[in-house]
Parts: structure tokens; C-alpha cells; sequence
């Protein structure tokens, strides 16, 4: 008894943080909403519409609509995940052969209507973000 009254009358001990002021720092291995990434140099999208993403799926909750451009490559017209289904299991990003699709740190995506969730410029990484973005060389 003695133990628990000098934990609770300790000042600035407490367990819980004060959420909406404080942000819970996050695993880099944790699976939040999806981004779509960008070539930092040339600024284009990197998905290449080639729609292994949309096959691997589980919850069938990816959506692509592919069309062929003036040189006969592959152009992602359409893309579009629907955030009400998906179970966040990652497949999709581990799947992606150019890393275009990545699971974000943004736990924040609650709406009040399914129509919220779910079209290509809400996961497309800004242009201003982009210069803070970091790439890696493989080895």
C-alpha cells in the first residue's frame, strides 16, 4: 500500500501522455495509412501500373485504372485505395517492385463518411515534402 501511494503522489510520472498536445512516437516498422512516392529529381510518380498491388491484396480494397501513353508505356490514370477495407497487412508495399507504395506514419484517418477514404491525390506524397525525403543507395 505504502508503494502505491508514493507512485501516485510522484509528480510528472504518469503513463499516459496528453494525446491530442502529444503525438505517440511510431515504430518505423508500423503500418499506417499508405503513401504513394515520388522521384525526388524528376518529380514524377513512381508506380508503373504494373498492378501486382491490386492482385496480392486480400481485401481487395486496391483499385488501378491503366491506360497505354504516346510512347506504349503504362500510365496509372486511376488510383485508389479504400481505407474503410483495408486491413493494413502490408502485402502491398512488399510487393511493389519501384517501392511506390509505402505505409505511412499517419495514424490519424478517422471521417465522418466512407466517401473520405480513398483516392490517389490524397495518398501522392506533396511536392514540398518531397525535398525532405531520403533516398537510400542499394547495395
Amino acid at each position: 500500500l505504502f508503494v502505491m501511494m508514493r507512485e501516485l503522489l510522484k509528480r510528472n510520472n504518469s503513463a499516459t501522455i496528453k494525446y491530442p498536445f502529444e503525438k505517440v512516437k511510431l515504430d518505423n516498422r508500423y503500418r499506417a495509412v499508405h503513401r504513394l512516392m515520388r522521384f525526388i529529381e524528376s518529380e514524377n510518380e513512381r508506380c508503373i501500373g504494373c498492378g501486382l498491388c491490386e492482385k496480392i491484396c486480400i481485401s481487395n480494397c486496391i483499385r488501378m485504372e491503366t491506360s497505354l501513353d504516346e510512347n506504349g508505356r503504362k500510365k496509372v490514370g486511376n488510383y485508389s485505395i479504400n481505407l474503410g477495407r483495408c486491413i493494413y497487412c502490408g502485402f502491398c508495399a512488399e510487393v511493389c517492385p519501384e517501392l511506390a507504395i509505402v505505409h505511412g506514419t499517419e495514424y490519424e484517418n478517422a471521417a465522418e463518411q466512407r466517401s473520405y477514404f480513398g483516392y490517389k491525390q490524397d495518398f501522392l506524397t506533396p511536392i514540398d515534402k518531397l525535398k525532405n525525403q531520403v533516398e537510400f543507395e542499394g547495395a
